[in-house]
């Protein structure tokens, strides 16, 4: 905070001419030459001890000096105001700034307070008998789809049955890997029930994807949008990167993958523009089962994908 005072008064000392900051000394300086003047022009006659002629000596200072002293004194005036005002507008941008970060840690608690209260039922199936109903809660919810996607992996698709999934649930697919595990995703997302080659696949879980995770990724999409359209006067690019962080080490691997599922969908395009505008995957994934880690070529800001995002509204930030 000192560092931050010291540098505002020099700012303010920089703006202030050398001039104005002497205007003292000018009045002072002003007053002892037109004394000398005075004297060097009367001196022959004296010192005086009539009033009279010590009231002329006055009159004479003041008409001449009291101009002086009145156009200095509006100066400063001037300078006063200009000052304050530069006051006042930086500390209109600091408050600015303080409630754009408030509002940010905000939305950021209130991520958090929604993956806790993540409520998920899924039921499991061994050979049409229903097995016991089971609870997963906040990320826990999270790593239950993840781990249904893995297992549900199976098999090689021809690519015109790929297509025409594609197609029908409007997947932008990330690679024959993924393709199943986004396809279920889709199913399961929207509550539908899905077939691959005629054959139906019930969804393990009770209630819609949606229902459980779609304000949870709402929420994500809200959050980048927010940081995106900070005052770029206030916030530059790197403090909006280094705020896009702050949300990512608040989220688990599952729901980078989750996220990046739900973007890859029609629903959730512009999440995916905005993430590849940010860079917001950048390393995730990596380290993810292969179909998940394919996922995140599509995210990473190449020109193919940042002109892609920029079609949809969001310049690359770096």
């Amino acid at each position: 905070m000192k560092d931050k005072r010291s540098a505002m008064s020099e700012r303010e000392g920089d703006s202030i001419p050398g001039w104005v900051a002497a205007m003292p000394w000018i009045a002072v300086a002003g007053f002892l030459a037109l004394s000398l003047l005075y004297w060097s022009r009367f001196s022959e006659n004296g010192s005086s001890t009539d009033p009279a002629s010590w009231g002329q000596f006055g009159d004479y200072v003041g008409g001449l000096l009291n101009p002086l002293v009145a156009t200095l004194a509006l100066v400063a005036i001037v300078i006063s105001i200009r000052i304050q005002k530069t006051e006042l507008k930086e500390t209109r941008s600091a408050l600015q700034r303080q409630v754009a970060l408030d509002n940010f840690f905000s939305l950021l608690q209130q991520h958090r307070e929604l993956v806790n209260t993540v409520r998920l039922r899924a039921t499991g199936f061994l050979n049409s008998i229903e097995l016991a109903e089971e609870r997963y809660e906040g990320r826990d919810a999270f790593s239950a789809v993840v781990r249904s996607l893995e297992n549900h992996n199976r098999g090689d698709h021809l690519e015109d049955i790929q297509r025409k999934w594609a197609s029908d649930y409007r997947l932008t697919v990330a690679s024959e890997d993924s393709f199943v595990p986004q396809l279920w995703f889709a199913c399961w997302y929207q509550g539908d029930p899905c077939g691959l080659m005629d054959v139906e696949k019930e969804s393990p879980f009770k209630n819609s994807l949606e229902a459980s995770f779609g304000h949870i990724f709402r929420s994500i999409y809200q959050t980048l949008k927010f940081i995106y359209h900070l005052d770029s006067e206030m916030f530059s690019d790197k403090i909006k990167l280094d705020l896009v962080n702050y949300l990512r080490a608040q989220m688990s691997e599952d729901e980078f993958v989750l996220f990046a599922l739900s973007a890859l969908t029609e629903v959730g395009s512009k999440s995916r523009a905005i993430a590849i505008a940010f860079d917001f995957f950048q390393k995730r994934m990596t380290y993810s089962d292969k179909w998940a880690e394919t996922m995140r070529k599509l995210f990473i800001p190449i020109s193919d994908n940042v002109a892609w995002a920029k079609s949809k509204g969001y310049e690359r930030v770096v």
